[in-house]
């Protein structure tokens, strides 16, 4: 199925490339299916997926495509887009049609699910990178609350390329030590008299000096 999907957007892409067209990536991730899993079981979350491609295929138009590319995340290719409103439009069928309840076996679910959207040539030419770049921007939707969509915006590429750099240097300072443990007194507004005290963790970070947690 991926290998199939790939090929229908190296296709895609080359008609659009001709046609001068806009086409779209949608990546759509199913919120909370590994609680499914754990729960009901993976015969459950089988069907469910099952259920939950059929319920989008037929959201969309002949001309579009639908894969499953793995685990609980699928993609769809828009071909001739005329505006970003059509992309929109699309996102808006498929999380209406995601949060529509369906039984399986006896029990009750909805799926739900998160969006990221990114458009060619717009923000990509290349198909790895629309790819990704759809990915990211469905995590920032899923990172927002989840049930929504996202276009793709550069600044998220930055965001997440902060927090896996955080992520790292992080590991280093408890290695290296970097970390200090402050006492902050508090005080009773009315008399000023203490009334606690406060325990704060600060980064020495070895280039961007003391740093709060806000600042991580």
């Amino acid at each position: 199925n991926r290998n199939l999907f790939m090929d229908r957007l190296t296709q895609a892409l080359a008609k659009a490339g001709r046609d001068k067209q806009r086409l779209g990536i949608l990546y759509i991730d199913l919120d909370h299916f590994k609680r499914i899993n754990d729960t009901l079981g993976h015969q459950v979350g089988d069907s469910m997926l099952r259920a939950v491609a059929q319920r989008l295929r037929g959201d969309l138009r002949a001309t579009d495509t639908l894969c499953r590319i793995g685990g609980d995340e699928f993609i769809v290719i828009m071909e001739s887009i005329s505006s970003l409103q059509d992309l929109e439009t699309l996102a808006r069928k498929l999380l209406n049609t995601l949060n529509k309840p369906m039984m399986l076996g006896k029990t009750e679910i909805v799926p739900g699910g998160s969006i990221g959207i990114s458009l060619y040539p717009d923000d990509a030419g290349e198909m790895d990178d629309l790819i990704k770049m759809a990915d990211t921007a469905m995590y920032s939707a899923k990172n927002n609350g989840r049930n929504r969509f996202a276009f793709y915006r550069p600044e998220m590429t930055a965001t997440a390329m902060h927090y896996l750099t955080r992520e790292n240097e992080i590991r280093l300072a408890i290695k290296e030590g970097q970390l200090r443990l402050y006492f902050q007194p508090q005080f009773e507004a009315s008399d000023n008299t203490l009334v606690g005290i406060e325990a704060l963790l600060r980064w020495q970070h070895p280039l961007q000096g003391l740093l709060s947690a806000g600042e991580v």
